[in-house]
């Protein structure tokens, strides 16, 4: 009774005229329709007011074809996933008759949007830092294990632009074209300690530092939702240019009193590029293999005290992963139910390798589908072993992360799809170091603002992230 609730939902107007699916509709163990204890055989499938997006696109979220007995499951499916599509106002799917009894037409009509989206976005964000390292790591000075305490607090702006053609060749093809902007100051204090005995003599007690950097960098970001014409299959790539500069004030405490300060420039830049293949099954699974590539290039430090510029060619680095999941979430921006969940192992080779295995989950509660409470989680096992300190030991750690968030959306004139809303988030975590002293707690708090209109997305956020060790 609640599957044939919901076709009456979905095609509603199309059923008074159909009365043979109206009134005689029955539904088998299959989740099939029938007309008088007959099975519905899909005649057709058809799109209506897809003026600019090729019907092709549109009908391979419905994985049934012609001559297949319907099944309003897939329907169902089918409108989620329509409905998600950023450049679609509107999706009714419907049935209309077919050429003889029993059979039917199924219809998607569609309102489209603008195909061009602009996104802009601000955000600040204030972090306080009172932590032990995340190991007591094997001395250079090849003597005891020396660990540090750092504190510290920065403050940072981003700044985002990004225009994306979701009709990229006329086929529903995606080509997106980012530009980022940050600015990042940071004050921090380290001290050192020995775990057992004293600090070897030459080195040193603590330092600070005072870091101004900015940053700068685009992405491009190519992304085919059938890949090869397939109904199941996808491709997303994506190339990006990255720099950086800083300016740095280093005051390094030695002992016998003695201080010395030293100021320097950093400059650096680094391309990236990655590939994500993956398919799609059931109603709203997936499974994905990632490559991803950077190239850090050279980055050059000038050090103020001789004013002699060092550059250095970095290591490339090399990301390979594998992730399982599903995604029945209602919306991108603003998802009033479903679900999110994956589970992935990721291995990096950078200055050392690192593997990580991670399970996240997230679930969407609303009210009246304005409100929306949504609670999640994660848990993650980490490692990371340097490259070319092979006396320092691998450092093993386990992350876990509890997240709350409460959005509350305004329809401000959703027949022409313009949206606002507001957002508070909370995430707790919490990382369990195999060699550490002390355990890493995390409070970062989120405040944002959403508006959302036919060809435009703007976003602002306010975030506060604490961390301590207890």
């Amino acid at each position: 009774m609640k599957m044939q609730r919901l076709i009456t939902g979905l095609m509603g107007s199309a059923l008074i005229a159909f009365p043979g699916v109206a009134f005689a509709a029955n539904q088998t163990p299959n989740n099939e329709i029938t007309s008088g204890g007959s099975a519905l055989v899909i005649d057709n499938i058809v799109c209506k007011g897809n003026d600019t997006t090729d019907c092709d696109f549109i009908t391979k979220k419905y994985y049934q074809a012609k001559g297949d007995v319907l099944d309003p499951s897939e329907i169902a499916d089918a409108k989620l996933r329509l409905g998600t599509l950023i450049q679609f106002r509107d999706v009714d799917i419907h049935l209309e008759k077919g050429h003889k009894r029993d059979h039917v037409i199924v219809v998607f009509d569609i309102t489209e949007a603008s195909n061009i989206q602009w996104e802009v976005g601000a955000g600040l964000h204030r972090s306080n830092q009172d932590s032990n390292s995340a190991q007591c790591y094997k001395s250079y000075y090849n003597t005891g294990n020396v660990c540090f305490d750092q504190s510290g607090q920065s403050d940072s702006l981003g700044l985002t632009t990004t225009v994306t053609d979701f009709n990229f060749l006329g086929s529903g093809k995606r080509l997106s074209i980012g530009i980022t902007a940050s600015k990042y100051d940071s004050e921090t204090q380290v001290d050192y300690f020995a775990s057992n005995g004293s600090l070897p003599a030459n080195a040193p007690l603590s330092y600070s530092a005072d870091n101004d950097s900015h940053g700068y960098g685009f992405n491009v970001t190519y992304y085919d939702p059938h890949l090869f014409d397939s109904t199941h299959y996808y491709l997303r790539s994506n190339l990006g240019r990255f720099g950086s500069s800083s300016d740095t004030i280093n005051i390094i405490n030695m002992p016998d009193n003695l201080s010395v300060t030293r100021e320097s420039q950093s400059r650096s830049h680094s391309w990236s590029w990655g590939v994500e293949t993956g398919r799609r099954f059931a109603s709203h699974s997936f499974v994905a293999l990632n490559v991803n590539k950077t190239f850090p290039g050279t980055a050059s430090f000038t050090d103020d005290s001789d004013n002699q510029t060092v550059s250095i060619d970095q290591p490339d680095s090399t990301n390979i992963g594998v992730s399982y999941g599903w995604d029945s979430q209602n919306d991108t921006l603003f998802p009033t139910q479903g679900s999110y969940f994956s589970t992935s192992y990721n291995h990096s080779n950078s200055n050392g390798s690192s593997d990580a295995l991670s399970m996240n989950y997230l679930q969407h509660f609303s009210w009246q589908d304005k409100t929306v409470l949504s609670l999640g989680g994660g848990v993650s096992a980490n490692r990371f072993a340097y490259r070319g300190f092979e006396t320092i030991p691998s450092t093993r750690s386990v992350h876990t992360s509890l997240k709350a968030r409460l959005t509350s959306i305004n329809s401000i004139d959703q027949a022409n799809g313009i949206y606002s809303g507001w957002h508070g988030e909370l995430n707790l975590s919490k990382t369990d170091y195999e060699s550490a002293p002390d355990n890493d707690i995390s409070l970062n708090l989120q405040a944002g603002y959403t508006y959302q209109s036919d060809s435009m997305i703007y976003r602002f956020t306010l975030g506060y992230n604490t961390r301590e060790s207890l």
